[in-house]
């Protein structure tokens, strides 16, 4: 779903149209999802590690996003 979103970003932009506040929202996300996938990777394996699921992110999580420290959360996952 982000890479539909950012199709039609892009094609505003190209015409003249940009979406600056959702372009910044879209790169946010990116660097959490990536932030949440590198404690998924570093936590596989651990014995008693959390599944991707309670670390990682889905695509609306936006507001939760803005309330998790995802250093705190790799610190106590694993």
């Amino acid at each position: 779903m982000p890479e539909a979103m950012e199709a039609i970003s892009g094609q505003l932009a190209r015409q003249g149209h940009p979406l600056k506040g959702f372009d910044r929202l879209l790169q946010r996300y990116r660097q959490r999802r990536h932030e949440a996938d590198s404690v998924v990777a570093a936590c596989d394996g651990a014995p008693g590690a959390p599944g991707a699921a309670a670390v990682a992110p889905g695509p609306g999580g936006t507001a939760v996003e803005r309330f998790v420290n995802f250093s705190a959360v790799k610190d106590r996952a694993c």
